[in-house]
């Protein structure tokens, strides 16, 4: 994105309407990981009067700190800090007794394995949070640097998720900073990894330098041979980005970028579908959202893009 001029004079885009981007967020965690950007899809303040493109308004996160010892772990949540597993749950039940054994366990091959057992269990139970402490917890015994990399892209998911509960936005946030650091330290190691390096400025968007991030996102993504899964990922959020600050025209070129690299994938067709809609452009949504709906793999998801559909000419005020 073009870094606005400051002082321009043009308005601000206004934001989607507030009814619709409820039922986005509702949609999106049923996605799971591979839309959980779109959250807080809400109303922003711009950064300057002029939004040229794919703006984000200004985050109100803390700077994310710089890449200090690989080790550090001084901006990690502790597990009191997190949401209480539900009492009776299965996570209550198995999380705590695993915890025990790891405690227990007399051997380093022991605890790695424990450990493994762990971040297996909390994926299961969609426990993403805990799932990133135990595998930032693997990472620092086995020093595996795909170990590294899984721990950055959990503590992603773990931040967008408690970014959705707005008491808990510091916790949030530690996540986020933690995040960039194992990109960091990551990419030190494996520095030509375009996944990592996606997922390292999209986090950047979250911390106080927003702009710094979608700048290099795009670039990276206009980077001629990036692999398709590197293009499919930056384009979707940049255009979610769009989405976000009013940008409807942006967000269609960047959602129609993610059609052509992954025919395959519903999220770009269903993306698309809900920017023409929120254009007032029912017919041509209509394709996208039909499109959508025979690719998605979920039961839950498919009710929810068929609702949609039904809705596709229902007036304004009930979107």
């Amino acid at each position: 994105m073009e870094v606005p001029a400051p002082g321009a004079a043009s308005p601000t885009p206004a934001p989607p309407n507030r009814n619709s981007n409820r039922r986005l967020q509702w949609l999106v965690l049923s996605l799971g990981a591979c839309l959980l950007l779109i959250l807080g899809f809400t109303e922003r303040k711009a950064l300057v009067s002029k939004v040229p493109e794919e703006t984000p308004a200004a985050a109100a996160t803390p700077s994310a700190q710089a890449p200090e010892a690989a080790a550090s772990s001084t901006a990690l949540p502790v597990f009191t800090e997190l949401e209480p597993l539900a009492a009776g749950s299965e996570a209550a039940n198995v999380l705590p007794k695993l915890q025990q054994k790891l405690a227990e366990a007399p051997r380093r091959a022991d605890s790695l394995q424990i450990l493994q057992n762990l971040v297996a269990a909390s994926n299961n139970l969609q426990r993403k949070d805990y799932a990133a402490l135990y595998q930032h917890q693997l990472w620092l015994l086995a020093q595996d640097p795909r170990d590294l990399l899984t721990a950055a892209e959990l503590m992603t998911e773990a931040r967008d998720l408690y970014q959705m509960l707005q008491s808990r936005q510091p916790v949030a946030r530690r996540f986020n900073s933690q995040a960039i650091r194992l990109y960091d330290h990551y990419l030190q190691q494996k520095p030509n990894d375009t996944e990592a390096q996606a997922g390292k400025y999209i986090c950047m968007v979250h911390s106080d330098t927003p702009m710094e991030g979608i700048t290099s996102l795009r670039s990276l993504v206009e980077t001629p041979g990036i692999p398709a899964k590197t293009v499919f990922r930056g384009s979707k959020e940049l255009g979610i980005f769009s989405l976000q600050t009013g940008q409807l025209d942006k967000a269609i070129e960047r959602f129609k970028v993610c059609t052509q690299v992954a025919p395959d994938n519903f999220e770009g067709y269903y993306l698309m579908g809900t920017a023409l809609k929120m254009q007032n452009k029912s017919d041509e949504a209509r394709p996208f959202l039909k499109k959508a709906l025979s690719l998605s793999p979920d039961p839950k998801i498919q009710r929810q893009i068929a609702n949609d559909i039904e809705n596709l000419n229902a007036p304004a005020h009930q979107h």
